[in-house]
């Protein structure tokens, strides 16, 4: 589940250029191929202040070109 989870945000944010989240996306993804969840609850924590500081940008956008 983290795996696929991880996999699918990279694809998600990666259309936007977000490459921070891009990057931790990716860091989970590898985490999660290996059967793991070692460090992954401290990369959650950091993909949640990345998607934080993504969302007011991306009301934004849809503010100004949205319709």
């Amino acid at each position: 589940a983290l795996r696929i989870s991880s996999h699918s945000l990279k694809g998600a944010v990666r259309i936007y250029g977000a490459t921070d989240v891009y990057d931790l996306a990716y860091r989970l993804e590898l985490i999660g191929r290996d059967g793991s969840v070692q460090g992954a609850e401290e990369l959650l924590d950091e993909v949640k202040e990345a998607v934080g500081r993504l969302t007011p940008l991306l009301e934004q956008f849809v503010r100004h070109h949205g319709d």
